[in-house]
């Protein structure tokens, strides 16, 4: 074997030798090969020095956002995937699905489900994100994970840098939170009927999942009570959580589960 990991060549009297085997796996780096296999731990490994790089070329990134399928909410999508198994299904027959009935329909074809969202993905980057409006300021750099829910519905976490943003501990916190005010709200009494309908699925709703490991409490102690104006939190005098926030997030979003 000429593979090499961490410069060491790969013998095969080194596979044959149990001890030092298990030193290459605990030290990762047995798993080497497979940093350009997707999503295996050390492509992550790799995403992860690539986002650090960005960081410290142009800073802390502006925002964090999470992007969830609204495939149930999608009735072109599970007509789609209806068609392909010999069903022909009106917007209206849609509507009148049972979750469960919507869930099945797209259990039947993850792929197309997966594909959709990905374009919808693409779309708002390069649709929305990167107009000339600029609705969350001028974007010059990003990255996106995407990762898969229980029930199989893919959703994206996304770091976005913006040019010209304020940098928190840089600028004053009243030029970051009068940034941040010019492109969030926190309202929930939209005018239109259609944002009220997105407004739904974006609120919190107590589940097994929130109450894991207690009774009655949610552990992410929701609902929060709103606030009259942007604060800017800050961790205690601690070392560990006094770390540089950017990087830490960064780590976060693109190491391996």
């Amino acid at each position: 074997m000429n593979s090499k990991q961490g410069g060491e060549k790969i013998t095969a009297g080194i596979l044959k030798d149990s001890q030092r085997l298990n030193e290459l796996v605990r030290k990762e780096q047995a798993l080497k090969f497979l940093k350009n296999v997707r999503s295996s731990p050390m492509y992550w490994q790799t995403v992860m020095y690539d986002v650090l790089a960005i960081i410290r070329q142009i800073g802390c990134p502006t925002w964090f956002i999470s992007l969830s399928a609204g495939d149930l909410h999608w009735p072109e999508l599970i007509s789609m995937i209806a068609i392909q198994t010999g069903r022909h299904l009106t917007e209206d027959d849609v509507g009148s699905l049972s979750f469960e009935e919507k869930c099945e329909i797209l259990r039947q074809n993850p792929v197309t489900a997966a594909r959709q969202f990905n374009y919808r993905i693409d779309k708002f980057f390069s649709l929305f994100l990167k107009s000339q409006s600029n609705p969350l300021g001028k974007l010059k750099e990003y990255f996106i994970r995407i990762e898969f829910q229980a029930r199989g519905s893919p959703h994206a976490h996304a770091l976005l840098w913006m040019a010209n943003a304020p940098q928190l501990n840089t600028n004053t916190d009243d030029e970051v939170s009068e940034f941040i005010d010019n492109y969030i709200t926190c309202s929930a009494k939209p005018q239109d009927s259609e944002l009220e309908a997105i407004i739904q699925v974006q609120q919190h709703h107590h589940s097994s999942s929130c109450r894991r490991g207690k009774k009655s409490e949610c552990r992410f102690n929701c609902p929060h009570f709103p606030s009259p104006k942007t604060l800017i939190a800050r961790p205690p005098d601690n070392p560990e959580l006094t770390k540089p926030i950017c990087e830490l997030a960064a780590r976060l979003l693109s190491h391996h589960h």
